[in-house]
């Protein structure tokens, strides 16, 4: 019974996290802590925002012009991959990993699931250069990328430049990361005093507070740590 109503309240939050897209550009939620992301240094345009989403989805990216960054986070399943147990890459390549949900990426400061990547502008050149994902080089793409009849002209209107780069590539593919946040579920609606939690949300809430929060703590559900949970060491 425990299991079903902590099930429930999980389901509460994740359920309408992902309705919608925010009216401006980027909004912290007022309980919510300073996001690390410098944003000084990649300012947020409604241009490098709409060229990164085109990148996201755009399969150009990949060696055999097959594998999109959505390829494998799914806007549909929390930007995740929830279908395989490892994601698939060009060639139908295994993968040794999941792809993690993408959210709230602002407040990280590690990416990957080792945490092999410390900036988000530079997190996207992993899956690219991966032989088992895309297979590609991040020079490449901005040649394929320069050669279509579309880029030069998203990426004039994002960065005033028509020549294409792997930085700008980068940045752009970051703002749009940037703005996948997930703040709008009943349990913010809750905290935000809008609405009330059922009596049985209530009680798995009482319970996720006694026996999950000390590692998914809120308002973000983690603690941005590495957490040993009793599995053996991955070796990859």
């Amino acid at each position: 019974m425990k299991k079903n109503i902590l099930l429930f309240f999980i389901l509460c939050v994740s359920l309408t996290a992902f309705k919608g897209m925010q009216d401006t550009l980027f909004v912290r939620p007022a309980t919510w802590p300073v996001p690390q992301y410098d944003f000084s240094k990649n300012p947020l345009t409604i241009e490098k925002i709409e060229l990164g989403r085109a990148l996201f989805y755009d399969p150009i990216l990949s060696r055999n012009n097959m594998i999109s960054c959505a390829s494998c986070h799914s806007p549909f399943t929390a930007f995740a991959h929830v279908d395989h147990a490892l994601s698939h890459g060009v060639d139908n390549r295994i993968g040794t990993r999941n792809a993690p949900a993408l959210m709230n990426l602002a407040w990280h400061e590690s990416f990957m699931w080792d945490g092999a990547i410390n900036h988000l502008d530079m997190q996207p050149l992993a899956p690219i250069h991966n032989k088992d994902e895309m297979d590609e080089d991040v020079s490449n793409v901005a040649v394929k990328l320069q050669q279509s009849k579309i880029y030069p002209v998203l990426f004039y209107k994002a960065f005033g430049d028509s020549m294409i780069t792997g930085e700008h590539e980068l940045k752009a593919i970051s703002q749009f990361m940037l703005t996948v946040i997930s703040a709008n579920s009943k349990y913010d609606r809750v905290q935000r005093k809008e609405e009330e939690f059922t009596s049985q949300e209530q009680n798995g809430y009482r319970l996720f507070q006694q026996n999950c929060s000390s590692c998914h703590k809120e308002p973000l559900f983690t603690n941005l740590q590495f957490e040993n949970n009793g599995l053996p060491v991955d070796t990859f």
